[in-house]
């Protein structure tokens, strides 16, 4: 049976796909179109992704500090220095060259310490935080030490300047260094500035909101499916972008190419579901105003788990497999995907199958059936009971009810297909449907919610 997930047999090839957003309708639909044509403010998907945290087509996340971050820890030459810069919030891209901003009349503050070692030898020390508005700390300041550890711990606050206008209006700056120096004049050791602008009063500084609903039925791969939006922020514009997941793994990506309304109302929107993949798959999105604000959360503001049904032979491969032990291939293998018993034949690789698929998360057909079961959800004790059921199915199937000492010794022997998997599954079943590969302990917590999967 094949080890969950197997990925990357085959990305998303029609990327040129469109998922309209807003009231009205275009020209004519692309070949072989379902659904009318979108209008000219649409979502569109823009290309594959390698890498969840580096969304391209614009749809990365937001900026996490162009420059310095807000927090840390730096070690150098024997110093450590830690800071935190609170009540500023990281800057977006509509503020270039600032780490930070905070809104007019907040307060700022600047907490951490600075710790030098010396064993052997001396130096000259010097120890100092700073901040806008304040008389800074200084420990040291060019002072002689020998063997010893010195520190200076620091604890700053100011308030941002109740001005008006919109954008940066002012700045403030923190500044915390450690530095040391021999009587040469060559100095060392870690140094750390943060830019901050103060808004005005005016400025926009409140996030928009995004959700949306998806169809709760299960579908298929490659199928258009229509999306329901609802974006509000106090502009009544902002864009949209979004990704789509599988495996933990972003394969497609999308975005508004303009701001489009942002009211609250619904919108109706939709998309192609990507093909080739294997899921378990989830589709996150999130806005962004004019000011360059962006919704909570963001890129995983508003998420959904879908139940996109994949080809079976993209995730299994029959009774056995390298991934479950020499001992229990050779089992296997000795059994078979297939059984006689008298003159007939049993066949028990779909069953195979579908374990392999309820191990790896995924969304295929039931036995021999044209429903759809979303193994996501299911536990491994859930999966392998499935998998007991579908193999005595397979045994009353091939098997009539006249042949009873031979349907009785095909149940008897589809228990040692089960006592394998409930003995050796653990290290095969996937616990993590928003990590990429197989993740054999189960998370507390995922992002988005619910890609934990009970390995018991």
């Amino acid at each position: 049976m094949r080890r969950s997930l197997i990925v990357g047999l085959g990305m998303c090839t029609a990327l040129s796909s469109v998922l309209g957003l807003g009231p009205g309708a275009g020209g004519a639909g692309p070949p072989g179109a379902d659904v009318p044509a979108p209008p000219a403010t649409d979502l569109r998907l823009d290309g594959a992704a390698t890498e969840p945290a580096s969304l391209p087509g614009g749809t990365e996340p937001p900026a996490s500090g162009r420059g310095t971050s807000l927090s840390g820890t730096l070690v150098s030459g024997g110093h450590t220095l830690t800071y935190a810069v609170g009540g500023a919030a990281t800057a977006s891209d509509a503020y270039e060259g600032y780490d930070a901003v905070v809104k007019a009349g907040g307060t700022v503050t600047l907490v951490g310490a600075m710790t030098y070692s010396i064993d052997g030898g001396a130096t000259l020390l010097s120890q100092s935080a700073s901040l806008t508005g304040t008389d800074g700390v200084t420990g040291y300041s060019g002072d002689y030490v020998t063997d010893g550890t010195y520190t200076t711990p620091f604890t700053l606050a100011t308030k941002a300047p109740k001005v008006d206008g919109k954008g940066v209006v002012r700045s403030i700056y923190a500044s915390v260094r450690s530095r040391n120096c021999n009587y040469w004049g060559v100095c060392g050791g870690p140094t750390v500035s943060v830019s901050i602008g103060v808004l005005g009063k005016g400025t926009d500084t409140k996030p928009p909101t995004i959700t949306v609903v998806e169809p709760d039925d299960a579908t298929r791969e490659g199928k258009k499916v229509d999306v329901k939006l609802r974006v509000k922020d106090d502009s009544k514009k902002a864009k949209v972008f979004a990704a789509m997941f599988s495996d933990g793994t972003a394969v497609m990506t999308g975005k508004t190419s303009s701001f489009i309304k942002a009211d609250g109302s619904t919108q109706k929107a939709w998309w192609r579901y990507p093909t080739g993949e294997t899921g378990p798959f989830y589709e996150c999105f999130w806005a962004k105003d004019k000011a360059g604000n962006v919704s909570e959360g963001a890129p995983y503001s508003t998420c959904a788990w879908l139940s996109i049904e994949v080809p079976i032979t993209l995730v299994s491969n029959g009774c056995g497999g390298s991934a479950w032990g020499d001992q229990v291939v050779a089992i296997l293998n000795w059994i078979g995907d297939k059984r006689t018993y008298g003159k007939k034949t049993v066949n028990q690789r779909p069953a195979c199958n579908l374990h392999d698929a309820g191990y790896s998360g995924a969304t295929v057909r039931k036995l021999r059936s044209k429903q759809l079961i979303d193994y996501r959800t299911m536990s491994r004790e859930e999966v392998d009971q499935r998998f007991a059921s579908d193999l005595a199915s397979q045994c009353r199937h091939y098997l009539p009810k006249k042949k009873k000492a031979l349907r009785k010794e095909c149940l008897e022997e589809s228990y040692i297909y089960v006592g394998l998997v409930r003995q050796h599954g653990l290290e095969v079943y996937d616990a993590d449907a928003t990590t990429h590969g197989t993740q054999t302990v189960t998370p507390t917590t995922t992002l988005p919610p619910g890609g934990g999967r009970d390995n018991g």
